[in-house]
């Protein structure tokens, strides 16, 4: 499909310049400062990274890591079988994994273009410990959690059982 967009800009080279480049990055899809740093993730780091993920989240890593260095976002949505919603809500043991680890996302989420960016060294370490992690766990493990379960509050449910 062949999009065609004309515009005028009026101002000077000090003006235009930047909004050009933002335009730019934008159309080529240049990712942001929060970027994986390729050199943090080492073998071990994917390893320890992945395994705290649950399998929807795995899943769904191993298939933007395959795709790099950019998925479509309706490429992992297609292949998980789940629309975008749906989806963010599996993906986020990912964040959490992020968060203990203290480390850098492994990929950017562009929301402009609907692409999940991904550096290829990232996603070859990542490839690499999803493939061992997948042997390791028995064919639907549960992963175990990395923090308590929360505290159930006292309510009682409103479905009792029958008395016999």
């Amino acid at each position: 499909m062949r999009v065609v967009v004309t515009f005028e800009l009026q101002g000077t080279s000090e003006e235009i310049g930047p909004l050009l480049a933002q335009l730019s990055e934008t159309i080529n899809g240049a990712q942001s400062e929060d970027a994986a740093d390729a050199t943090w993730w080492t073998p071990e780091r994917a390893a320890a990274f992945v395994s705290g993920l649950t399998a929807p989240a795995l899943t769904a890593l191993r298939i933007i890591s395959e795709g790099a260095p950019r998925v479509p976002f309706a490429e992992v949505q297609r292949r998980m079988g789940m629309p975008g919603p749906e989806l963010a809500g599996r993906l986020s043991s990912i964040g959490f994994a992020v968060a203990r680890m203290g480390g850098p996302v492994p990929f950017v989420r562009d929301y402009y273009q609907r692409l999940y960016h991904i550096d290829p060294r990232v996603a070859k370490a990542l490839r690499d410990a999803i493939v061992a992690e997948e042997r390791r766990r028995p064919t639907g493990e549960r992963i175990r959690r990395t923090r308590p379960p929360r505290a159930r509050s006292g309510r009682r449910s409103p479905v009792r059982p029958r008395p016999q």
